[in-house]
């Protein structure tokens, strides 16, 4: 393997392939599909949301168990900078809006619409293995917070 160049055309692939993760699982979790999340997370991989930690694959299994069917989130991500950290690790931050409206909605028809929930910045940090690119550890820096009576 040649030595590591941050501009050559397969960094540029690499750091691409980062962020389509990145947004791939985020999409999966909108969707409440978690074994598509999965495909995206290390087995061993770290979750810090602002309502705790979730560790591994296991822990996004049962989390998404918990969530309410209800639910109808979006998570609007913008911004991203992917960073190369070696030939098998790197990092992407971003912002991210979040939309959420925990009460059923008849399919179809769209969610009352408050405002944001959420906006913040995500950052990712990302392993190689097995030649695909996952989130080893996710964390979330909450900016702004709607307030109760926006929700």
């Amino acid at each position: 393997m040649r030595p590591f160049e941050e501009d050559d055309v397969e960094s540029m692939r690499a750091r691409r392939a980062c962020e389509e993760a990145v947004l791939a699982f985020v999409r999966a979790f909108d969707d409440g599909r978690p074994d598509a999340m999965l495909l995206h997370f290390a087995p061993d991989g770290v979750w810090e949301r602002a309502d705790g930690t979730v560790a591994g694959h296991d822990g996004i299994v049962q989390m998404m168990q918990r969530r309410s069917q209800a639910m109808r989130v979006r998570h609007v991500i913008t911004n991203m900078i992917a960073t190369l950290h070696g030939a098998d690790e790197a990092s992407v931050k971003s912002y991210v809006t979040v939309y959420r409206h925990d009460e059923a909605v008849p399919d179809g028809k769209p969610a009352p619409l408050r405002g944001p929930a959420l906006v913040g910045e995500y950052t990712d940090e990302l392993r190689r293995i097995d030649g695909r690119w996952r989130i080893g550890r996710k964390q979330v820096q909450a900016w702004f917070k709607a307030m109760e009576e926006n929700k």
